[in-house]
């Protein structure tokens, strides 16, 4: 998956996410993504499987502005929470330490399914 692929709708375990909505469907609950949660959620599934350094992530998230990694954290924290994610038991995001992050399950796009007939309560295979 690569920046192209931006609007097209993606699996990550119970949850389907919509990039062009910034939006998180899972069973019975709708969550919003801020701008930097959805980069920093597309930067990891770019990367499914593998773990991404932290200087990656940031410059995937602010291309064009130094941060430091506080604030790189304070997203992980937000994406976490939106995705029900517990830090001290993660099921999405992990934490690799002295480099950065990973997703813990895989994502993959869903390609096959039309967008509006979509129901959060029904998921494909």
């Amino acid at each position: 998956m690569d920046d192209r692929d931006c609007t097209t709708r993606l699996r990550l375990g119970d949850w389907l996410i919509y990039p062009d909505d910034r939006r998180l469907e899972g069973r019975d609950q709708t969550r919003e993504l801020t701008p930097d949660q959805l980069a920093l959620l597309l930067a990891l599934a770019q990367h499914s499987g593998e773990a991404v350094d932290r200087k990656t992530l940031k410059a995937r998230i602010w291309p064009d502005r130094p941060v430091t990694d506080e604030k790189l954290n304070g997203v992980v924290r937000g994406l976490r929470k939106a995705l029900g994610d517990d830090p001290r038991r993660p099921r999405y995001i992990l934490a690799v330490p002295r480099l950065g992050y990973a997703l813990g399950e895989q994502c993959r796009p869903l390609l096959d399914e039309p967008k509006a007939e979509t129901d959060a309560r029904t998921f494909p295979a």
